[in-house]
């Protein structure tokens, strides 16, 4: 063995920081994941209950109360406007939204984004990755990924929700030494001499017993190198970026100079945290850390019930058989025949397992009440029907009042979408700047085009030519998000409000029947308006005529 490499670059010092500071919420978190998936007994409890001959069964009801607020978070789910502040941004501000939505949809970002939910609900913390990429036509579009939570790593002292005032994020990405050796020619010789069959990472055997993958950079079965992909801030604040796989700084520096500067070329971080809890040390939290108490004990006397409700405990005077044996295996029999001794009928007396088994099911109630207690998810919401509901009034305030227990961690999903919308926008102001043609798909199937950087044809005094909808300057807008109701478009969202204020008969039907129609979805609206246009134009022939001749004969 080669001897061990002392790193000493702040890069590896944040990552190794960050894994010690989150060790421990690191293992509990994979146990969370593993209660969701029913693995809930450990190897020496398992081997315990076998020893008393009892079942480790398991009882689950994480997975249906998680599964449920999941539910909960498709049912909720809302769309996102861009408004600008000033009246003369409104024409931008409908681009913008119309473009976000055709990232949203292109991307996926609904169900990447539960995906993301989903890992903040279970362990506490889940990430959202924005960044470019190329299409098969060269042109850049804006993606939005989900990350697992095992492969980013946050500053540990940050405490904003949106990890903005970190001062790193670093992101794991495993991949084949070959591979590594493309993507960076000039030090492929250095990655040989690095990762190789003598390689030895700094303290790999301690910190691989206590982590999922270790601070080891290099895996020797599988040739493959952990890339560690480090967007941070320097001193001045503006965010830096750097790709460091052990002693090895593949991109960047530690002088923060231009070969430092952040791809993407934006000032925020491309990687959004949802948290569903934070305790007030910052450390992440999930629902079903609040639950596994209750699990346990549902376990473990649900176990006992099932035992106790199959075998048949008695105490024997010495001397009322001849054959204890077989007088235990008489008793546990459906039909079973035991011949005692004289006098032995008075010195056999058996337990009464029914009174145990009504405790022990009476405060299994008492836990499965508590489970829907701390997680909000009654019996009402899971279809079931509770004691305390004889209408469908009360049902459906069950299911408000359970509901309502969600709002908090709904609201930070929506924080976190908001901020997943605000990196696209800056993404967009700084990738869409070329002349193109965005398709927009409506909830009908039919599909809408915008241009975008069209020349006017006009030029300022420099010779630059001026733009309609130029996204370049979305940067200068100050826009904001807010709700709207899930509507697939602003124009649906005009429609709706149209129709409300036509109900006042401000507007004559025919020029409501025009906008209605100009607003919608429906396939081929231009020949229908002709064909409205028209009809109405032979009413006014005809009014007209009638008028003309003294009035209807």
């Amino acid at each position: 063995m080669s001897e061990r490499r002392n790193i000493n670059h702040r890069f590896h010092r944040w990552l190794t920081a960050a894994e010690l500071r989150e060790s421990d919420w690191r293992k509990r978190n994979q146990d969370n994941f593993d209660y969701y998936d029913g693995e809930q007994w450990s190897e020496d409890e398992k081997a315990e209950l076998e020893s008393r001959n009892q079942q480790p069964c398991v009882l689950n009801v994480v997975r249906p109360t998680v599964d449920m607020v999941l539910a909960l978070e498709v049912e909720k789910r809302i769309d996102m406007q861009v408004v600008g502040r000033e009246e003369s941004d409104e024409l931008l501000g409908r681009l913008l939204t119309e473009l976000l939505k055709q990232v949203f949809d292109g991307s996926d970002v609904d169900y990447y984004l539960s995906r993301v939910f989903r890992e903040g609900i279970i362990g506490g913390r889940g990430w959202a990755f924005v960044h470019p990429e190329r299409d098969e036509t060269g042109q850049t579009q804006i993606a939005v990924e989900w990350l697992p939570w095992e492969e980013v790593y946050i500053d540990p002292f940050h405490r904003k929700p949106d990890g903005s005032d970190a001062r790193f994020i670093i992101r794991k990405v495993w991949m084949d030494r070959d591979h590594v050796k493309k993507l960076y020619p000039a030090h492929a010789d250095h990655i040989d001499t690095a990762f190789n069959d003598d390689y030895e990472g700094i303290e790999y055997e301690a910190q691989n017993a206590t982590s999922d993958r270790g601070i080891s950079y290099y895996d020797h079965r599988s040739q493959r190198v952990c890339l560690c992909h480090c967007w941070y801030r320097d001193a001045n604040k503006k965010l830096r970026y750097a790709v460091f796989a052990d002693e090895l700084i593949l991109r960047g520096g530690e002088n923060d100079g231009p070969e430092s500067e952040n791809p993407y070329g934006i000032d925020c971080y491309p990687l959004i945290p949802f948290y569903a809890f934070r305790t007030h040390k910052g450390e992440p939290k999930g629902l079903v850390e609040y639950l596994k108490d209750a699990q346990d004990q549902i376990n473990k006397l649900n176990s006992k019930y099932l035992w106790n409700m199959s075998s048949n405990r008695m105490l024997v005077e010495e001397g009322a058989t001849d054959d204890p044996d077989e007088l235990q295996d008489e008793w546990n029999r459906p039909n079973g025949f035991a011949v005692l001794n004289s006098g032995g009928l008075s010195k056999v007396r058996t337990e009464d397992n029914l009174r145990e088994s009504a405790h022990l099911s009476s405060h299994l109630q008492f836990l499965l009440g508590m489970i829907q207690r701390t997680s909000g998810i009654n019996d009402s919401m899971l279809g079931v029907g509770g004691v305390n509901e004889r209408s469908a009034t009360q049902q459906e305030n069950r299911i408000l009042q359970g509901a309502s227990m969600q709002t908090q961690i709904l609201e930070n999903l929506h924080f976190t979408k908001k901020q997943v919308a605000k990196v696209i926008l800056r993404l967009i102001g700084r990738y869409y700047s070329d002349r193109r043609v965005v398709r927009v798909t409506q909830p009908n199937g039919s599909f809408e085009h915008y241009a975008l950087n069209e020349p006017t044809g006009d030029h300022d005094e420099s010779g630059k030519p001026f733009l309609n909808n130029e996204i370049s300057d979305v940067l200068k807008y100050d826009v904001i998000l807010k709700k709207v109701p899930p509507f697939s478009t602003v124009r649906e969202r005009t429609m709706q409000v149209f129709a409300e204020v036509a109900k006042s008969g401000a507007f004559p039907p025919e020029l409501v029947g025009k906008v209605l129609l100009m607003l919608s979805d429906i396939p081929r609206k231009d020949d229908l308006i002709m064909q409205l246009e028209g009809h109405y134009q032979q009413q006014q022939q005809a009014l007209a005529a009638a008028q003309s001749g003294g009035g209807p004969q």
